[in-house]
């Protein structure tokens, strides 16, 4: 073989080999691809028998329309009544007015509040209606009491009170303030409401910016009520409190008198409400007191003819005692202000307030504790504070020389009544503090009949 004939056949080989490679995979991309056609139409054939009418469905697929319920939650905003509460969650007027009508039997719809919860079941927008269908609608007016309007079969709205199981228990709250007394009694279990009426109770006698020190201790003795179904719960009222100040022990207890008034006395009977709070304002220290000092934003000293409490601003401002408003508005340097008078001689003023709690203005008549306004920084202030001044004949003295007497004592069948539920008290606080000695005792009190019974058949 020449060798022009040698390399003609190992070309020709080397093409018949590429022909090959060629036609290989062609059969394979071509293989691959009938395979994937058919997995394909095998799932899209099993689509569409799934996807086929059953038997009751209509030739959409569609099942038939049935009633559906849906429960929402509404929200009560301030200022709001109950149309514009209904109108947010789309509920049809006529059946915003035929709701109210039957809900007057029960409850008035002026007197829903933002703490109010209000629940609402409906039948949603269809085919058959393009409105909500409103069926139930709950409000949870206290843990005890909700008022329920349901429709009944004839379509109309039936109103009806639903009063609630509660649990009646006693808890109570003591330890060492290392921190401070709000932040300490909350660890032990105490309520901030219980913490407020604490606060309130003490105010008449106890400085709370500058009384406590290192090592002085609380107790709180108060009961709860817990909701049966729902196990929801809330604080009810103080019963008793202790404040050890300096080593000496303050004591305070509950007590409903006759005539159906419940108030605070110390362990001698005696009333703890006094003619003035000392302080006006709950949670806020002191950032200046009575006398000369240095004036932030005038540069020079003066008289400083008050007392000054720091606190954010919107911090609710109490009356510090009970009598009528002879003065409010703009006033001066003192900004948004109010001049309470309490009596021929005494006078109280409140400055730099952020705005006025509604529906006050001069001659109205306020109560010791009432919330008249609000901390603000209004007027010749450099930062949110309530400027407080007690005035004697309309001159401005020192509220820390002012010692008030106690408002009343108890005396006679009334002092013996509230030595007796004094007694109770302080017995469920050690009960509470030592409960193996409850059971111990009330064990004892089973035993003793049975055990007198057999003897006396013996």
């Amino acid at each position: 073989m020449t060798p022009l004939e040698s390399v003609m056949q190992r070309s020709t080989l080397r093409l018949l080999a590429g022909a090959l490679l060629i036609v290989s995979a062609s059969v394979i991309a071509l293989w691959d691809y009938t395979s994937q056609q058919i997995e394909q139409w095998q799932l899209t054939a099993l689509n569409q028998e799934e996807c086929q009418p059953c038997e009751g469905e209509d030739s959409q697929g569609a099942l038939p329309e049935t009633p559906e319920f849906m429960d929402e939650t509404l929200d009560v905003k301030r200022g709001d009544n109950f149309t514009s509460v209904l109108y947010r969650a789309e509920i049809s007027k006529d059946q915003t007015l035929s709701l109210i009508q039957a809900l007057k039997t029960i409850f008035n719809p002026r007197d829903l509040r933002t703490d109010h919860k209000l629940f609402i079941t409906y039948r949603p927008p269809s085919a058959k209606s393009a409105a909500k269908d409103l069926v139930r609608l709950v409000i949870k007016l206290s843990l005890e009491k909700d008022v329920v309007v349901e429709q009944d079969e004839a379509g109309l709205y039936q109103a009806r009170l639903d009063k609630k199981e509660l649990i009646h228990e006693y808890r109570h709250a003591e330890g060492t303030i290392e921190s401070s007394l709000y932040v300490d009694a909350i660890k032990q279990g105490a309520h901030p409401k219980i913490i407020h009426n604490m606060i309130q109770a003490f105010s008449y006698d106890v400085d709370f910016q500058r009384s406590f020190q290192a090592g002085d201790g609380y107790c709180l003795l108060f009961d709860f009520h817990k909701n049966a179904e729902s196990l929801e719960e809330e604080p009810g009222d103080l019963i008793y409190a202790c404040l050890t100040l300096h080593g000496e022990k303050i004591h305070i207890y509950r007590h409903t008198t006759k005539g159906g008034v419940a108030q605070y006395f110390n362990e001698k009977g005696e009333a703890v409400k006094k003619g003035l709070l000392r302080t006006p304002v709950d949670g806020a220290r002191i950032s200046s007191v009575f006398g000369r000092r240095r004036h932030p934003v005038l540069g020079f000293t003066k008289m400083h003819k008050g007392v000054d409490f720091a606190a954010p601003r919107g911090t609710p401002v109490m009356a510090a005692g009970a009598g009528k408003i002879v003065r409010i508005g703009r006033f001066s340097s003192y900004g948004n202000y109010i001049r309470v008078k309490h009596n021929t001689k005494y006078s109280t003023a409140y400055a730099h307030l952020c705005r006025y709690a509604k529906g006050l203005k001069v001659g109205s008549s306020v109560r010791q504790g009432q919330v008249i306004g609000y901390v603000g920084c209004t007027g010749r202030a450099t930062g949110n504070h309530l400027h407080y001044e007690l005035l004697a004949n309309g001159k401005q003295i020192n509220p820390k020389h002012i010692k008030m007497m106690p408002a009343a004592k108890l005396k006679g069948t009334e002092l013996q009544r509230f030595m007796a539920n004094k007694a109770l008290s302080e017995k469920l606080l050690e009960t509470l503090r030592d409960p193996l000695a409850q059971k111990t005792e009330v064990l004892a009190q089973k035993v003793t009949p049975a055990n007198e019974s057999s003897e006396k058949t013996a």
